[in-house]
């Protein structure tokens, strides 16, 4: 599979949110508990394949998603880490990037994820002071 390369001019600045999760979860059983939290349906997606700076071939990473077309929403949950690589390297140390499309508020949605125990941290993240913010195009779902 061909990793796709996009422009600054593809991604649609500003019109999502980022959310960095820390958890003892795996992605699965985290989705399982965002499924309960949020009445979502998280599903496994094909694993994100992208080709990091200095890296000669593509790293995966897992990744998740749910579409909520009643509210126009639609919610990416990516791996941060696969081996010793970071998706986002300006947040390493979070376990688990989530990116929120169609919302331009995410504090409801932070309390929500700060009420489960096993999530240490949820905190938002500026996109714009993320430099590989290309890494997290998925146009598979």
């Amino acid at each position: 599979m061909a990793v796709k390369k996009i422009d600054d001019d593809e991604i649609a600045w500003g019109e999502f949110q980022l959310i960095g999760i820390n958890t003892s979860f795996k992605g699965y059983t985290l989705c399982f508990h965002l499924n309960q939290l949020l009445e979502a349906e998280f599903i496994k997606l094909n694993d994100h394949r992208v080709l990091l700076k200095g890296k000669k071939s593509d790293t995966l990473f897992q990744i998740y998603g749910w579409n909520d077309e009643a509210h126009k929403l639609q919610l990416l949950l990516f791996e941060n880490k696969s081996g010793n690589d970071w998706l986002l390297p300006e947040a390493a140390g979070v376990d688990f990037i989530l990116r929120v499309d169609g919302i331009k508020e995410t504090s409801g949605l932070l309390d929500d994820l700060k009420k489960l125990p096993e999530i240490s941290a949820a905190i938002r993240l500026p996109s714009f002071k993320i430099k590989s913010i290309k890494n997290l195009d998925y146009s598979e779902y």
